[in-house]
């Protein structure tokens, strides 16, 4: 699920009605049927998923040094709990599977973090 190319697609299409006619809507984000071109630079205009776009410079280097160590040696414990149960049987690999899956998961979605917060170009740019 972390891995990419990754292909996802979470939409909402809904009219909106006003005194029982469709509303007027003037400022709205238009659809393109044909999609982007090659190298268009394209923005989502939402996101199902959690933002952390609040937190500080302080808060950030906190995450990075703190917070995603301690999530991310969690998560690789639990992976490697997970593997080797899964490794004793069949029925203990079958039973460990969504819980290994969302483990792995879980470790790539905080490793990904960890990277940016690594990057000095990305520290260059807060």
């Amino acid at each position: 699920n972390f891995e990419y190319p990754r292909y996802d697609l979470d939409i909402c299409i809904f009219r909106v009605y006003q005194n029982g006619k469709p509303a007027q809507i003037h400022d709205f984000l238009k659809w393109n049927p044909g999609g982007p071109s090659d190298g268009e630079l394209t923005i989502v205009s939402g996101s199902p998923g959690k933002t952390d776009r609040q937190l500080t410079v302080d808060e950030l280097a906190d995450m990075r040094d703190r917070f995603l160590p301690y999530v991310l040696r969690m998560f690789n414990r639990r992976e490697v709990l997970e593997l080797a149960y899964g490794g004793r049987s069949f029925e203990n690999a079958r039973k460990a599977r969504d819980d290994l899956f969302g483990e792995q998961n879980n470790r790539k979605r905080y490793n990904g973090y960890l990277a940016g917060l690594l990057d000095p170009q990305v520290w260059a740019q807060l």
